[in-house]
């Protein structure tokens, strides 16, 4: 059983000017590397060390500034839809490196997000689809227009494309994409290629296996992310549905003026 996370959220401000009336303007970029949560626990309010041997934790969102990762968390199955927080590294083969990235770390330090797609565990409260994955919970007074975050496979799903990719003449492709939301209608999107498709016996495949850039610009003002893969082979089973995400930045600005 993981252990529980406590929601932490962190401000950090900059460019602030007082409003006429006494509200506030601010505009920021948040910067998330994660890495405050790089410190197990040993708090007995919370059930102990923070991470498990597996070196995930996965019970609860992560709250960094004004942004939300949602995970939602299915105690039956002790499994989790959305985004968990890992130190686990290529190195790190339990469970097949389903919880490891495939690297040796983060993109920044010891800490990542591993996102998991099981379309089973939906909300219990909420029908909202797409699910969202990303929140920004300053949308009642401000804007966030998400700039960058970093991707990367997990050793897993490295290893299982390549086991594909060896019994198959042509290479699998699986896309990544990014979709943004406000007031319930699509702001735009951006993809980024985990897996490219070639010829798999002559080794012209290419998966990804480090640290890349995703920008996400094209999304536009934002109220909340929603995160989806593709695959070429649409009936494969081999291959689940994790990445790794690290250095998320979005601009923010806020503006709250006076009762």
């Amino acid at each position: 059983m993981k252990k529980r996370l406590a929601i932490l959220a962190l401000m950090s401000l900059s460019a602030i000017s007082c409003l006429k009336g006494g509200g506030y303007e601010s505009s920021y970029q948040a910067s998330i590397t994660f890495e405050q949560f790089s410190q197990a626990w040993d708090n007995s309010s919370y059930g102990g060390e923070f991470y498990g041997d597996d070196k995930v934790n996965y019970q609860n969102s992560v709250v960094v500034t004004d942004l939300g990762f949602n995970c939602i968390y299915d105690e039956d199955k002790d499994d989790y839809t959305g985004f968990a927080l890992s130190m686990a590294t290529a190195e790190d083969t339990g469970y097949e490196g389903r919880y490891s990235a495939n690297a040796d770390g983060g993109s920044s330090g010891d800490v990542f997000l591993l996102f998991h797609n099981d379309p089973e565990i939906r909300p219990e409260e909420s029908q909202v689809d797409p699910v969202p994955h990303v929140v920004f919970y300053g949308a009642y007074s401000g804007t966030c227009t998400p700039v960058s975050c970093m991707v990367n496979n997990t050793k897993m799903v490295a290893d299982r494309i390549a086991e594909y990719n060896a019994a198959h003449e042509k290479g699998i492709e699986i896309k990544l994409k990014a979709t943004g939301y406000a007031s319930g209608t699509e702001t735009g999107s951006a993809e980024v290629v985990l897996a490219s498709p070639g010829a798999a016996k002559e080794g012209k495949d290419s998966i990804m296996s480090k640290w890349s850039l995703m920008d996400l610009k094209k999304l536009g003002n934002v109220e909340y992310i929603h995160f989806s893969l593709s695959f070429s082979d649409t009936e494969q089973t081999e291959i689940p549905e994790y990445f790794c995400l690290d250095d998320f930045r979005a601009d923010i600005h806020i503006s709250i003026g006076a009762e």
